[in-house]
């Protein structure tokens, strides 16, 4: 500095090289800058640009995760929507070779050769109500984690809880 009129040597090489190493500080920073495209590095850098960049990346992680619940939901819906194809078209077999069986001309060993293949009708609707998706199991109500339909004294019974699983869709849902 000027206002130093009469100073030791060692005094001003120290002034020197603090100068020298500020500025090459500063040059390191500006590389830094320039090498990752990013004027706020570290938090350090600038509290105020640090703050608002936090800001912004909750934000953007949030929608993201969203984005991904969405598609999600939509796996799931999917999924949903095809067991539910399959089973009607389970039901509508059944329900053909049911009416095909109504009246005269049949025999008492075409009616049971066709309860068997209607028993394997229901036995492939329970295997379809136990079917896992994305989000457990498909029809497992809010347990999605047990199976729904389980075997009970030769017929079936549904163990399904609560109303179903929820997706957060954020707050626009």
């Amino acid at each position: 500095p000027s206002h130093i009129a009469r100073v030791p040597n060692l005094l001003f090489s120290q002034l020197a090289l603090g100068r020298i190493n500020r500025t090459q500080l500063d040059l390191f920073r500006l590389t830094e800058q320039l090498a990752t495209s990013r004027a706020v590095n570290r938090p350090s850098d600038d509290a105020v640009k640090a703050a608002a960049i936090s800001t912004l990346d909750d934000r953007l992680e949030r929608s993201q995760q969203r984005t991904r619940n969405h598609a999600h939901a939509r796996a799931a819906l999917a999924q949903l929507d095809d067991a539910l194809g399959e089973a009607s078209e389970l039901a509508l077999q059944a329900r053909e070779i049911g009416t095909a069986q109504i009246g005269f001309g049949h025999s008492a060993g075409e009616r049971e050769s066709q309860a068997v293949i209607v028993d394997q009708l229901i036995q492939s609707l329970a295997t379809l109500a136990n079917r896992e998706s994305v989000a457990g199991y498909v029809f497992g109500g809010s347990t999605s984690s047990t199976p729904p339909i389980e075997d009970f004294r030769g017929g079936f019974r549904f163990a399904g809880r609560g109303a179903g699983l929820l997706t957060d869709l954020g707050a626009a849902s």
